[in-house]
This record gives C-alpha cells, structure tokens and sequence, in this order.
C-alpha cells in the first residue's frame, strides 16, 4: 500500500499536524473537564462529611482511579511495538 499524503504539499503535512493535535487536545481537555467535576464535588462536600465519611470517599476515589490507571496499563502493554 503506498501512502501519498503530503508529498509535496506542505499545506497538507501542516493540515495533517494541526488535526492530530486537535484531537489529542480535545482528549486530554474531556479529561481535565471531567477531573474538574469530580474535584469539584468533592470540595463541595467535604466540609459537612464526617471524617470516616471523607476516609470512604476518599478510598473509593483512589480505587478508581487505580484502576483506570491499571486498565490505561493493560492496554498499553498489548500494544504491538
């Protein structure tokens, strides 16, 4: 399969760049804004919990974000080199 995209046109190469990085802003701001909600709510009840209900939350925060990280892991490590 022979790839001709950009040969010759840098117009393309610069168009092809700008939509990458489109996209992996676009990812990694759906990241941010969603930490954003979660943090956000948080705060916003942390002050009428009691400490155990804070420790609870807390715990069940770090479990989910252990595994996202551990899912994000797994599926890094299958991909082929």
């Amino acid at each position: 399969m022979i790839i001709n995209i950009g040969q010759g046109s840098p117009f393309e190469v610069l168009l092809g760049i700008v939509f990458v990085a489109l996209v992996f802003l676009i990812f990694f701001g759906t990241l941010f804004v969603f930490g954003a909600y979660v943090l956000g709510n948080l705060r916003d009840k942390w002050p009428e919990q009691t400490s155990q209900q804070r420790f609870i939350q807390m715990s069940k925060y770090s479990l989910y974000l252990g595994v996202f990280c551990l899912v994000v892991w797994l599926a890094i490590k299958q991909m082929p080199a």
